[in-house]
């Protein structure tokens, strides 16, 4: 590389001298495993066709755009069609008959902690990468992450347990899936034989390497893996990744490349940190049977009237996170309000894109059910209880040597 800003060396060769993600995941050639073992999120070029909050909106607007009473120019002002080489409008009309919406829907992760539906049709959603999206067609993990970022802090840290958008760990960058176990068979055959035919996606190197660092004595390597390893080393990998400590020492090389991930000091090290990123992927993921603060969340919805977001809010108000001036979310930390996941403001990022809007197509803004005001709430209580686990992970680092 050849910089036009000075980089301390010894920092320079610290972060280098860590485990690159390409190094980590896949097979280790890096040339067979790019988007085989690792790959960016989908691509719809199109929202308001291919994403919607119901699987019902979905298929409400395919049948839109099937009914010949609506014109072409009718449904391109509403549903803004991409004109990339990836999609076509008249070959979407003559293919999309036949297309199954319903059974072709899934549950995606749109924004951080949004979670909407899309459809894997290339006339709906025109990017697919199949490769990857068909990962989390059973359970699985999946590290959501971006090669250099924009703006400072690095925040660009996420999971999933669900296909992802491009769009999810960066505003700007492409989000780079790494899922935790991988799918070898034939993309064809019946989703019933992944759990019989994945692998763990860790290469054999690193896993050589962390196994020489926290291996136990009379555990052989393939034991440990298969009874503590594989969620254990992801969980790791998170918890050092959400370091204050991490992210402030390395600002200047995650400007320019993928986060890397050094190799534990000792077994108890690892455990502590895994212990950690194991209570921030259940967090993230909004797990109340794994993270029990989330079952029943302190923080409460409060007002009268209709919980409709409308244009121009939400509002941070002394605690109170408005979403009209009759409705509001209770006692929020302002650092909570203010917590970024990929340069989004989480909390409003959320409610924004569901208010109320002006323009050419103006709605008047969702009104909030029981289960969207349920998942805000948990949503504050994984941000506020992330903030003191983060504080947790440095000080574990520190306790066990430092940097």
């Amino acid at each position: 590389l050849y910089l036009f800003i000075p980089i301390e060396k010894k920092l320079e060769a610290e972060f280098h001298s860590a485990w690159h993600l390409y190094d980590i995941f896949g097979t280790g050639n890096k040339a067979a495993d790019n988007h085989v073992a690792y790959g960016a999120g989908f691509v719809t070029q199109q929202d308001s066709f291919a994403i919607g909050f119901h699987p019902k909106d979905l298929v409400d607007n395919v049948q839109k755009f099937l009914d010949p009473s609506n014109t072409d120019k009718e449904l391109k002002d509403q549903f803004k069609f991409c004109s990339t080489v990836q999609w076509d409008f008249a070959r979407a009309k003559r293919e999309l008959p036949a297309a199954d919406v319903a059974q072709l829907t899934r549950r995606c992760l749109y924004r951080p902690f949004d979670y909407r539906y899309t459809v894997l049709d290339r006339n709906i959603c025109t990017i697919l990468r199949k490769r990857i999206t068909s990962q989390f067609d059973t359970p699985n993990l999946g590290l959501l992450t971006t090669r250099r970022v924009t703006r400072l802090p690095f925040n660009n840290v996420f999971v999933t347990n669900h296909c992802a958008e491009y769009k999810v760990a960066s505003h700007d960058r492409n989000t780079i899936v790494f899922p935790l176990w991988i799918r070898d068979d034939d993309e064809n055959e019946t989703t019933s034989l992944f759990l019989n035919k994945s692998r763990l996606n860790f290469s054999p190197a690193f896993l050589d390497a962390i196994y020489a660092r926290v291996g136990e004595s009379g555990v052989t390597k393939d034991q440990w893996i298969k009874t503590y390893g594989s969620e254990q080393i992801f969980y790791y990998a998170y918890a050092v990744f959400h370091s204050v400590a991490y992210r402030k020492r390395y600002a200047e090389f995650l400007k320019i490349d993928f986060p890397r991930l050094p190799l534990p000091g000792s077994p108890d090290q690892f455990s502590a940190l895994a212990q950690r990123g194991g209570k921030l992927v259940a967090l993230h993921l909004l797990k109340p049977d794994e993270a029990q603060i989330l079952e029943k969340p302190e923080y409460r919805f409060a007002g009268s009237g209709e919980a409709r977001v409308e244009k121009g809010y939400p509002k941070f108000d002394n605690g109170k996170v408005m979403i009209n001036d009759q409705r509001w979310f209770e006692d929020v930390p302002k650092e909570t309000w203010e917590f970024h996941v990929g340069g989004y403001q989480v909390l409003q990022k959320w409610l924004k894109d569901r208010a109320g809007k002006g323009g050419k197509n103006p709605s008047l803004g969702r009104v909030l059910t029981d289960k969207d005001i349920l998942h805000y709430c948990r949503v504050i209580t994984s941000l506020t209880e992330t903030r003191r686990i983060m504080t947790e992970i440095d000080q574990v680092i520190d306790q066990h040597g430092g940097w």
